[in-house]
């Protein structure tokens, strides 16, 4: 039987990534040009290698930009509400692909007549490969905030955009990338630094060819973040995972969703362990197997990721974001944000509020521009 999380509406409508880079190439060689589409119009960016797309507002509010930084290399930065709920096939052949969710979730399912469904969700960075003729789809529910980042990765460029040697990915992602086997989707947990990489490229305040190299250098810091996960995660499951079931993961996961409800008053292993109906033994191994790491690590990571969006978004005093992340004393919550950011929260607030204040001086210039 189908997922029940995944439904077809109505014929799904296709876009391709060559699509996307002759797109941006054509952008490129005239950078006035406007184009229109069937559901919306493009525009040329800035940075002289992509373009703007903006949905018509029968489709969504919003849209999405691309940008071809350097050869074997794209990004998209999409910010949506759709209007109407949307089926979309993505055709991304001999790439490797690299998705995060900012904001909301979407049901994903790979190729035609495959009722085997997942979803790409906040948290979690989405990783696949496609071979010549599949495709993945993506299910767009009307009036939900949709933002997320895509990092694509032509297999043949791999190595030399990379600049990494054949040893260097994990095994599975090196099979992609060497014989172009398909690469099922799978979600990696984000580290706290890979969370820092996302909201740095989402906030960042550059402009023209500045941008474009920063984008490119954040892509490939990233790629690195998810390809040690990755790499991590295949040392655990070498262990072996005999007699992990499909309910033992449901588990794991509804284990994951309560640590992240309760990072102000987080229970202890035990706690979960009864709560989900594992042992704790076995709460400790399926954590390893799904997320690469221990269950208090993971619940610090979780910490992390919320105190960096209280400490760059908020105007919470530091204490309260003390309490809200589940630290006893500021002085302990300081310790491990300096840990894991490199910089004290009072540090981390200033630096985005200068960003914030480059992003305004930039869109102030830009309106001027035109």
């Amino acid at each position: 039987m189908p997922n029940p999380i995944y439904s077809r509406p109505e014929l799904p409508t296709t876009r391709s990534l060559d699509e996307m880079l002759h797109q941006a190439e054509a952008h490129s060689e005239a950078p006035s040009l406007v184009t229109r589409t069937a559901d919306g119009w493009s525009r040329s960016l800035s940075t002289g290698a992509g373009f703007r797309y903006d949905y018509d507002i029968n489709i969504a509010q919003g849209g999405w930009e691309f940008h071809q930084l350097d050869a074997g290399i794209s990004v998209a930065i999409t910010d949506m509400v759709p209007v109407t709920t949307t089926i979309r096939r993505h055709l991304s052949t001999d790439c490797l692909v690299f998705t995060v969710m900012v904001d909301g979730s979407i049901p994903i399912r790979l190729s035609e007549g495959d009722d085997t469904a997942s979803e790409m969700t906040t948290g979690f960075c989405t990783v696949y490969g496609l071979k010549q003729g599949d495709s993945l789809e993506t299910h767009y529910e009307s009036g939900r905030h949709l933002r997320w980042w895509s990092v694509f990765l032509d297999r043949k460029h791999f190595f030399r955009t990379m600049q990494l040697d054949d040893s260097d990915p994990p095994a599975g992602i090196a099979d992609f990338i060497v014989r172009g086997s398909a690469l099922p989707h799978r979600n990696v947990a984000l580290s706290p630094s890979a969370v820092l990489v996302v909201r740095q490229v989402l906030e960042q305040p550059f402009q023209n060819g500045l941008r474009r190299a920063f984008l490119s250098a954040k892509a490939r810091e990233f790629a690195c973040h998810i390809l040690t996960a990755l790499s991590d995660r295949e040392e655990t499951n070498a262990q072996g995972d005999i007699g992990f079931s499909a309910a033992d993961h449901e588990k794991i996961k509804a284990a994951w969703r309560l640590l992240r409800k309760t990072l102000d008053r987080p229970p202890n292993v035990r706690e979960i362990a009864e709560t989900v109906g594992l042992t704790r033994q076995r709460l400790q191994h399926g954590f390893r197997l799904v997320y690469g790491d221990t269950v208090g690590r993971v619940r610090d990571k979780l910490r992390m990721e919320l105190a960096l969006d209280l400490v760059c978004d908020s105007q919470a005093s530091m204490i309260e974001i003390t309490l809200e992340t589940g630290y006893e004393h500021p002085a302990s919550f300081t310790r491990a944000f300096k840990f894991t950011f490199g910089m004290s929260p009072i540090q981390m607030r200033r630096t985005a509020q200068d960003g914030l204040r480059m992003r305004i001086k930039g869109a102030r210039e830009a309106l001027r521009s035109h």
